[in-house]
């Protein structure tokens, strides 16, 4: 994947913030679950993070 593309998003959680908190003057509850949200499905899509690492699990295996 080209830098270009990780930096764009990278930096998509702190945007979603910045819009939200600043420019539609949101809740600071609110934006931040919102940019905890992208940040999953930038994991889950885009670096292919397995669910169980996202939610914290522990594995089993040594």
């Amino acid at each position: 994947m080209s830098q270009g593309v990780m930096f764009f998003a990278a930096l998509m959680p702190v945007a979603v913030v910045f819009l939200l908190l600043v420019v539609m003057r949101w809740s600071a509850k609110l934006s931040m679950l919102a940019a905890y949200v992208v940040t999953v499905l930038l994991a889950l899509v885009l670096w292919g993070t397995a669910p169980e690492r996202i939610g914290g699990r522990r594995s089993t295996a040594s």
